[in-house]
């Protein structure tokens, strides 16, 4: 690979995961908030219940913090991301099909394991071993995700208006794009020899 090449793949990876953890911000607590109106009435469960899945996935989130280190610790980046869009996709699929309780618990525990090992762990693991400077890429990637939280409702809006009010479509439409930018990143992203080269290029 050539140091042109080298150079500029570390601002498109930006680009993706940036991307990525935007789309991740989005489809998590920013639109549960406001789909969950949509979805007790339709369901029959009571209020208390259905903001419970905010806790359930807050928790998910924290306790599965260590996870996606270990993964890229033991078969790298690529399948860590892998891993975690998957999971994020599932989560996102089976609020898509919900019906109960218990079914919604879990999608939203998949949500907040997803939201570590598809987004902030790989994202800060990567942006640190291209750019020494980090500034300016943690900056452009942090600033997305907190972007990502503003636009959840208003895409949560925007599906409704376009899907007459199908609650259902906006997750499953979410779980399709999340889970093939989540491969994307996974195949533009190099192992660890081309991320040290890439470090080593930046710092030119």
């Amino acid at each position: 690979m050539t140091n042109h090449q080298i150079q500029h793949r570390p601002w498109l990876l930006l680009g993706a995961f940036s991307l990525l953890l935007f789309l991740i911000t989005a489809a998590t607590y920013s639109s549960l908030g406001v789909v969950i109106p949509a979805m007790v009435p339709e369901l029959g469960w009571s209020w208390q219940n259905a903001f419970l899945g905010f806790t359930v996935m807050g928790v998910a989130t924290g306790a599965s913090s260590w996870l996606p280190t270990l993964l890229i610790r033991r078969w790298g980046v690529r399948a860590t991301l892998v891993a975690g869009a998957a999971v994020m996709a599932a989560g996102l699929a089976l609020l898509a099909r919900v019906q109960s309780l218990p079914a919604y618990f879990l999608a939203t525990a998949l949500l907040g394991v997803g939201f570590q090992a598809a987004a902030l762990i790989p994202g800060t693991h990567v942006l640190s071993a291209i750019f020494r400077q980090r500034a300016l890429p943690f900056g452009i990637y942090f600033t997305s995700g907190a972007l990502g939280g503003v636009a959840g409702p208003l895409l949560v809006l925007a599906s409704q208006d376009v899907f007459d009010g199908q609650w259902r479509m906006y997750w499953a439409l979410q779980a399709v794009v999340i889970g093939l930018l989540g491969l994307v990143c996974a195949a533009v992203v190099g192992g660890p020899k081309w991320l040290e080269e890439a470090g080593r290029a930046m710092d030119r």
